[in-house]
Formats: C-alpha cells, sequence, structure tokens
C-alpha cells in the first residue's frame, strides 16, 4: 500500500472516530431528543454518500461509458487502444493506464 493510501486511510479512521465520539455525546447528553439526534446521524451518513458518488461520477468516467470505442479506436483485453490516433492522449487516470504493457509512444506536436 503507498504512502497516499494509507494516508487516506489514517483520515477516515479519524473522521469515523471523531464523528462517533460526538455522536456519542449527543446521544448521551439530548437523550429526550434520541430520534433528532438519530435522523441527524442518518443525514450526514447520506450526505457522505451522496458526496462520494458524485466524485465517483466524474466527466472521465461518462465519457468511456459513452464513447463508442470498439467503432471508433480498436481496444485490446485490457481496453487500451492498439493504436494511438492523430491527437489522442493517455488518460491518467484510468486504472489500467497504468498497467505494465507498454504501448506506442504518444506524439506531442
Amino acid at each position: 500500500m503507498d504512502g497516499e493510501k494509507k494516508f487516506v486511510l489514517v483520515v477516515v479512521a479519524v473522521v469515523v472516530l471523531c464523528f462517533t465520539v460526538m455522536y456519542g455525546f449527543l446521544f448521551i447528553s439530548l437523550w429526550p431528543y434520541r430520534q433528532w439526534v438519530g435522523a441527524s446521524l442518518l443525514a450526514v451518513l447520506v450526505l457522505a454518500a451522496v458526496v462520494w458518488m458524485c466524485g465517483k461520477l466524474n466527466e472521465q468516467a461518462l465519457r468511456r461509458v459513452r464513447y463508442r470505442h470498439q467503432e471508433e479506436t480498436p481496444l485490446d483485453e485490457q481496453g487500451e487502444p492498439y493504436y494511438w490516433q492523430q491527437g489522442m492522449q493517455q488518460n491518467p487516470y484510468h486504472g489500467s493506464a497504468h498497467s505494465a504493457r507498454m504501448h506506442e509512444p504518444l506524439h506531442w506536436q
């Protein structure tokens, strides 16, 4: 596991710990209003899920779905083009862009 993934894991663990302590104190101190505290916890969880899904859904991901690769550029088994057309650039954020298999070098203009 590289350093960036470890850092993200530590940050997520700290945030979860902080929310657990905070909501523990809220439930203890506001026990008569436990339904409202529970509803706010549910709203925070739903908001976190929506933000995470919006982060996963971006233009690069949509473009890979909308673009008809097999009709416009033939792809190999890993989803990479057999050849690079004029003006094509490799997407560094695509998962298979970091594969060990090397392709033809890009021609920069």
